[in-house]
């Protein structure tokens, strides 16, 4: 089955990449590719132009091993349906690849953007599963690549910025044009997203690439989680997160910890 062209379609089936990190949507992935079965599966995608699933794997291989239950509440929330078996979380994000070339070495090199959020469906022990979500459980080809069946979550709802004490609607755009030396980041998570962009720009570092969604809750949220040397599973559950300003609240609270919010 094709992938959805919007979140709220079918389920459809996708080939997996488990990694040990977290992919966000919007954001951009650089991966080297070795492996003859994802080789196989970046051939596909490109020839079909669909993507793949990114999805946290969770201690480091692919052996399954049955999770803890706060285990699982920890990477896709207290109601995930999911199986304890699986070994990656099954909250992941739709990988796009946008650009490839071939290493010296021979390594396939290719750059993608996070997707669509998706859910994997079909887990052994899933319990108050709707109709419309049972599936087989997650498969492993000969060539040991993953195939789920997995419905698409809805992208988040435009969500303003909560406003930031002392910060002018133009604080986001000025802090992008101004050198600010050693001042504090900012009065909020905007305007300190803004204000790291811009330091890691002048030193001709680019982690986030435009469009930028300065004044957009989720993006900022999405952004933050990223950036910050949070542990792999909180960063999942920051990505499971239904409510952007609820991902918004906990990635300001961990940054106000931080010092580097007022």
């Amino acid at each position: 089955m094709r992938p959805p062209t919007a979140p709220s379609l079918a389920p459809f089936e996708l080939p997996l990449f488990p990694l040990r990190l977290v992919l966000f949507p919007g954001g951009r992935l650089p991966l080297q590719i070795f492996e003859p079965r994802y080789l196989a599966m970046v051939s596909d995608c490109l020839r079909d132009g669909r993507p793949f699933g990114i999805v946290m794997l969770r201690r480091g291989s692919e052996v399954q091993a049955p999770a803890a239950p706060e285990e699982l509440a920890a990477e896709d929330g207290p109601d995930a349906r999911r199986s304890p078996g699986l070994p990656f979380a099954t909250v992941g994000c739709l990988a796009a690849i946008e650009d490839w070339d071939r290493a010296p070495d021979g390594l396939l090199r290719i750059a993608c953007r996070g997707g669509a959020r998706f859910r994997v469906l079909g887990g052994r022990g899933s319990v108050g599963v709707e109709p419309q979500d049972r599936a087989a459980p997650p498969r492993q080809r000969e060539d040991g690549l993953w195939l789920a069946t997995v419905r698409a979550l809805p992208n988040d709802p435009p969500r303003a910025l909560p406003a930031e004490p002392g910060a002018r609607p133009q604080t986001h755009a000025e802090a992008l044009a101004e050198d600010l030396g050693d001042r504090p980041l900012g009065p909020g998570p905007g305007s300190a997203l803004a204000a790291v962009l811009h330091r890691l720009a002048a030193r001709g570092q680019a982690p986030v690439t435009p469009p930028l969604r300065l004044d957009d809750a989720g993006w900022v949220a999405n952004r933050w989680a990223e950036l910050l040397p949070l542990p792999l599973q909180r960063k999942q559950r920051l990505m499971a997160e239904a409510d952007p300003l609820a991902r918004l609240a906990e990635v300001t609270t961990q940054l106000r910890g931080q010092g580097l919010v007022g």
